[in-house]
């Protein structure tokens, strides 16, 4: 219930792909109890349904993302399922650890701490199994269980960026395993969704754009109405300088998160973020272009774009 909504697609059509991706997998069950219960499931339920099939006298691990963990005490009865499972929490692209993640309830539920670099057996059921990650963090709560923080080579991806992207016509081949994109494709799912209003409206993530630059003390900004005046595949272009390629690449990372933070958009490209020299962020209608100072006059790229409307933001 804490998940934010999402275009409804028949749980029936989201189990059958799931099945297909894992049936090669014998240590993978795809459970579909939750879609049996129906209504409003809570994972206590599932929890205590699981133990009664008989494996109550066994370790039950729970894995989360790190951004659920800031919100876990707001889980019906947490208490309880901490009583029952062990909790790893896996890294999320735009989240740092920090042990604040952490509810201040569960902190006084913390009976000792283990450093970065534990490895822990119980954890790494079979050589292996977590071969691209390693325990960072790891507690003992007073229940008996523990917490693990578990750094994972993380992907900047996630299921609204595969949503929209299906949505806009764009492949996703590279981003879900080819069962699913054959699913996605064959059933058309999320084609008849659109985003969010607030992604459709291009001048609004202009000036969020703007603004967020402005932040991290952007130079000589310019948009570019291209509607009209250009047989370009974007309809509108900012463009700004940083002081040096350090900047460019602090401006363009701050941009993409918080973009993605309050929009859940993902850029369908970024390009140049090695060097920082020019870095291009793909939005579509929009394309933001951050140059090193030095690069931007070297290349004079807004030349080609003269006859279009032109906003200047000096800083």
């Amino acid at each position: 219930p804490l998940a934010p909504s999402v275009p409804e697609v028949s749980p029936q059509k989201r189990l059958a792909p799931l099945r297909k991706v894992f049936k090669d997998y014998p240590l993978v069950e795809v459970d579909d109890q939750e879609i049996k219960r129906r209504g409003v499931s809570y994972t206590i339920d599932t929890i205590k349904a699981i133990e009664k099939e008989g494996v109550s006298n066994k370790e039950l691990f729970l894995i989360i993302g790190l951004d659920q963990l800031e919100q876990f005490d707001k889980w019906k009865d947490y208490k309880t399922l901490l009583k029952k499972v062990h909790l790893i929490v896996c890294s999320r692209e735009g989240y740092e650890w920090s042990s604040s993640f952490l509810p201040s309830v569960l902190r006084k539920d913390i009976v000792s701490k283990e450093a970065e670099g534990h490895r822990d057996r119980e954890v790494f059921f079979q050589e292996n199994l977590f071969q691209t990650s390693r325990i960072k963090y790891k507690a003992h709560l007073k229940t008996g269980k523990n917490i693990y923080y578990l750094a994972l080579n993380n992907m900047d991806i996630a299921s609204s960026q595969i949503r929209q992207r299906v949505q806009q016509g764009f492949s996703i081949a590279h981003l879900v395993p080819p069962a699913i994109h054959q699913w996605i494709r064959k059933n058309k799912l999320y084609e008849g969704f659109s985003s969010p209003k607030k992604s459709q409206d291009i001048p609004v993530l202009i000036k969020f754009c703007i603004n967020t630059l402005l932040d991290k003390k952007a130079q000589k900004i310019k948009t570019f109405d291209l509607r009209g005046s250009s047989s370009l595949p974007f309809d509108f272009t900012l463009v700004v300088s940083g002081l040096n390629t350090r900047h460019t690449k602090i401006m363009a990372d701050f941009l993409r998160r918080q973009v993605k933070k309050e929009f859940s958009i993902f850029t369908q490209q970024m390009e140049g973020q090695e060097n920082g020299e020019w870095i291009v962020l793909d939005y579509g209608a929009l394309v933001v272009h951050i140059f090193y100072d030095y690069t931007r006059e070297y290349y004079r790229l807004e030349d080609l774009w003269k006859e279009a409307i032109v906003q200047d933001f000096l800083v």
